[in-house]
């Protein structure tokens, strides 16, 4: 009997020490050192921060820091949404628990997010304890690995706590490659262009493209293209014939794009129409202020007839909005509502001018007004052969459902006033077209434009530093620019959760690699040295934009419910994250021990009880 008593205690023992026990696993944990520079003193330092993944409902939970800026914010999120996409695993079902190890009062700026994504990633994949690796640099919607301020300070910081491994922006190593190699011969400094590259994977495809749609974006683009370049053709003659002032920037500007045309084709799609499309508002201008009772006010004229054919346009699209579609749709359908908005802000000035016929009412924003109309025509036209294809793809979007995530991610951003913004919004466009047809489509496609406006601005902030650290005259300008985008910075690879989304970006791409050939060009440098990267920002951050907000609908990939900030005053848990963690390795390892050891009194008892029996 004491036998069997035994053998029963022995098994009751091992079913207990195999349970789960959930009090002790604090499950996957990981630590990382974050260099900073003190905004008093400029000095670098670091701040040792725990992140630990449990089960939970997707809150983030922040202690030992009592306010976040919104750019810290949003990288946070972006980093958390691309560590999914790379690593093709999801945050569902996951509570993430950041510990500060010392109180953090206010932390700002996205300086931290590639090394946010790095962490985030390696929780998915499975590691967990130290990385040997750390370093700085924001990280974009596209994975792209942003410049960021004070790299001599925090690589310092880093080498000062033992750190061999330092990561930094490659446009950051670029400008100051020299200086670097200099103080700090003794690290292994990793250039970084995309996060793909610090994380050791490929770069994912969240859609295959689909040919159809591809051949109708690349044919109609072809014919507008086709028609602005004529046009553009016809306004230079007008503009030799009435001004002929060779050393106009808007002049030199309008032949260095037709000439950088000419040489480098872009892709076919829409970056053709975007390069004509500057070509054409540079030249307008120019004529304009060069020839305004003339040929100037003609352009006014007929801009501002543009400007009505395009309300005509806008009025029809937002009459009756699908609430279920292709995602090219709804790519067209952002585009659409962002140029309306253009036009918008426009009204007031063209009724003026309708009313007095003083062209001086939008001599400034004449160029501006036409080429926001052509570019109207273009969308529309993009839309109504998509839509007349009869294409259905195996992806679709619901408005509704696509609305409701993108006011979530907002409200996790922290955008408060969300629906007074849609009213705005909706206000404008009622007053530029009437009173809307369909008034809750309009209301839904606001709220999805909200998010494209936050995310485009974000992106495009983030792009504006890489491009200042660039070089972009001097015989050191090829390297640079070939090593950038060697390094996979603006790669279009991840954009193709939309096939119009994937069109823009690639003028960005073709731009970055063609900014090398610009200190060949004769006239009006400065003026094409701004235009061509400021468009390469825009484009690149509208695309991304787009495909963020399509990719978190229809993939697999999860947003935080919540995040949260414990305050400065939960400081004293971020030590204990990682002991935690240890003590629950050593408890698990214990636990098989003596689960092995039950099962050999298990075993050992049960035998002696049968000998016993038949002994008797």
């Amino acid at each position: 009997m004491a036998n069997r008593v035994a053998a029963i205690i022995s098994i009751a023992l091992l079913i207990l020490l195999l349970a789960p026990q959930p009090a002790l696993y604090a499950g996957s944990c990981i630590y990382i050192d974050v260099p900073a520079v003190s905004s008093q003193s400029g000095s670098g330092s670091t701040v040792r921060v725990s992140i630990c993944s449990t089960q939970g409902s997707g809150v983030i939970r922040i202690r030992g820091v009592d306010m976040i800026e919104s750019d810290t914010l949003a990288s946070i999120v972006v980093a958390y949404i691309l560590a999914q996409i790379y690593s093709g695993k999801s945050f569902s079902g996951s509570d993430l628990e950041i510990y500060f190890e010392r109180s953090v009062h206010d932390i700002s700026g996205p300086s931290a997010g590639a090394l946010l994504t790095l962490a985030f990633y390696r929780i998915l994949a499975g590691y967990t304890m130290e990385t040997k690796i750390s370093g700085t640099g924001a990280i974009n919607l596209d994975g792209s690995v942003e410049a960021v301020g004070g790299v001599p300070q925090k690589i310092l910081a880093l080498r000062n706590i033992g750190y061999r491994v330092i990561f930094i922006p490659i446009s950051n190593y670029i400008q100051l490659g020299p200086r670097i190699n200099d103080s700090f011969r003794d690290l292994n400094i990793l250039p970084v262009g995309n996060i793909a590259s610090l994380l050791g994977v490929k770069i994912p495809q969240l859609m295959e493209p689909q040919p159809n749609i591809t051949s109708i974006i690349e044919r109609v683009s072809r014919d507008h293209a086709s028609n602005m370049k004529r046009l553009v053709e016809q306004l230079i003659d007008i503009y030799m014939s009435r001004v002929a002032d060779r050393n106009s920037i808007y002049y030199g500007s309008t032949m260095a794009i037709v000439n950088i045309a000419s040489s480098s084709p872009p892709p076919s799609g829409y970056p053709e129409v975007n390069l004509y499309y500057l070509a054409l508002v540079s030249i307008v201008q120019g004529i304009v202020g060069g020839d305004p009772r003339a040929y100037g006010g003609i352009l006014a004229e007929r801009a501002v007839e543009s400007y009505n054919r395009s309300v005509d346009l806008l009025r029809k699209v937002f009459q009756s909005i699908p609430r279920s579609g292709d995602p090219e749709v709804y790519s067209l359908y952002i585009l659409l509502l962002e140029r309306a908005l253009d036009l918008a802000d426009y009204a007031l000035a063209v009724r003026s001018y309708i009313v007095s016929r003083d062209v001086g009412a939008i001599a400034n924003m004449t160029a501006s007004l036409y080429g926001r109309a052509l570019s109207i025509s273009y969308w529309v036209d993009l839309l109504g052969n998509i839509s007349a294809s009869g294409y259905s793809g195996a992806a679709r979007v619901d408005l509704q459902g696509l609305s409701r995530t993108s006011r979530s991610i907002l409200e996790i951003l922290g955008v408060k006033n969300i629906t007074e913004i849609s009213s705005r919004h909706y206000s404008a466009i009622s007053t530029l077209i009437g009173s809307p047809r369909d008034p809750e489509g309009l209301r839904m496609l606001s709220t999805i434009y909200i998010l494209y406006s936050y995310l485009h601005g974000y992106s495009a902030t983030l792009k504006r530093s890489t491009f200042s650290q660039i070089p972009l005259r001097g015989d050191s300008t090829p390297k640079a620019i070939e090593e950038i985008a060697g390094s996979g910075y603006m790669s279009i690879n991840l954009i193709s959760a939309s096939q119009t989304a994937r069109s823009i970006y690639q003028f960005s791409a073709w731009a970055l690699e063609n900014l090398a050939r610009l200190p060949t060009l004769n006239r009006s440098l400065d003026y094409i040295l701004t235009t061509l990267p400021q468009s390469a920002i825009s484009t690149s951050s509208s695309a991304s934009s787009i495909n963020m907000i399509l990719a978190l609908y229809m993939g697999s990939i999860s947003t935080p419910s919540k995040i949260s900030l414990a305050g400065s005053k939960e400081t004293g848990q971020a030590s204990q994250a990682i002991p935690t963690q240890i003590v629950s390795n050593i408890y698990r390892g214990g636990a098989w021990i003596l689960a092995i050891v039950s099962i050999i009194i298990a075993i050992s008892t049960t035998i002696a009880g049968y000998r016993g029996i038949y002994k008797k």
